[in-house]
């Protein structure tokens, strides 16, 4: 009998170790396609660089990442149908940090960045500019504010209606005492843009991504950045901090990764941890954000993010507080 115990015990703890390996395999992530969901347009800034991460993180998880665009109202479309996704970690929301805050707190959505999980930031945008075209009367941010002093309502801007556009345009008018003819011309960067571009509208607030081209072309000219440096690559634009009574008006955007709420710690995990040890240390990747984003790569870890878009609510709420 005792030889045959033991043999029952070897074979039973052989199959006990065999199934616990074969759950483990069962529960390693990924197993199967990762899909991030972009809340803005083709070609855009986000769009561009979500790519790319989804691009080099295919390569490092070794599993397909896809990218699909769910477009509409600065995002709040993609985060309402993204919030009842499963939270599995298979489907995954890319957005600026600043849409978080404009579509929460000018009320297009009751969502704000608590209703998710979030995972990394994983770049900085290349700041939005004020932008005028070439034949412009205005040549610096000064004229073209004096003129909106001097003709209230009368020199135009298009905006993304609630959005960091339109937030920017409303503190020229609370700090400056600028008065515009303020144009929702929706979310699309390019669609803000043409408008100024074939001289139907003044003046326009877009990604320094989108209006480069027209900026090199000399279709275009930036009076002032709206982040908180100058950007490298153009360093002759003042940012708008460098002007009087208006020192805090910093918008500083970044893109980043949510997942849906309770999506588990370790695929949180380890998500943020590929990403940071991507952004921060692949010598390809680093050219290729200097290639499409003008800056260099940026990243943040799951509890630094939280931490930054703490801080970001926090200015968020006191700008919305002047109007």
């Amino acid at each position: 009998m005792k030889p045959f115990k033991s043999l029952l015990m070897i074979g039973l703890s052989a199959a006990l170790t065999m199934f616990s390996a074969v759950s483990a395999a069962d529960n390693s992530y990924p197993k199967k396609t990762i899909t991030f969901i972009c809340t803005h347009e083709r070609h855009s800034d986000l769009d561009v660089n979500t790519r790319l991460l989804a691009k080099y993180l295919s390569a490092s998880l070794e599993t397909k990442v896809d990218v699909i665009n769910a477009v509409g109202a600065n995002g709040v479309r993609a985060m309402e149908l993204f919030k009842d996704e499963i939270p599995d970690g298979y489907t995954l929301l890319s957005t600026r940090a600043q849409a978080l805050m404009s579509n929460h707190y000018f009320g297009d959505t009751t969502l704000s960045y608590k209703d998710f999980a979030p995972i990394a930031i994983y770049g900085q945008t290349c700041g939005d500019h004020v932008v005028v075209s070439e034949s412009s009367p205005y040549t610096t941010f000064e004229e073209l504010i004096d003129a909106a002093k001097e003709n209230p309502d009368e020199i135009s801007i298009t905006v993304a209606m609630n959005g960091q556009s339109y937030l920017a345009a409303k503190l020229f008018e609370t700090r400056m005492g600028a008065k515009f003819a303020i144009v929702d011309a929706g979310s699309n960067d390019l669609g803000r843009l043409e408008p100024v571009l074939n001289g139907q509208v003044d003046a326009t607030i877009v990604p320094y991504a989108t209006v480069r081209p027209y900026l090199k072309a000399r279709n275009a000219l930036s009076l002032a950045n709206l982040d908180y440096s100058r950007l490298n690559e153009a360093p002759d634009v003042p940012n708008v901090t460098e002007f009087k009574d208006a020192r805090d008006i910093f918008l500083s955007d970044y893109f980043i990764l949510l997942a849906p709420k309770n999506t588990p710690k370790d695929v949180i995990d380890l998500l943020s941890t590929e990403i940071n040890d991507l952004v921060l240390s692949d010598l390809d990747y680093l050219e290729d954000v200097k290639r499409v984003n003008y800056k260099f790569p940026y990243a943040l870890d799951t509890k630094a993010t939280v931490k930054r878009l703490q801080t970001m609510d926090e200015q968020f709420s006191n700008f919305r507080k002047e109007f």
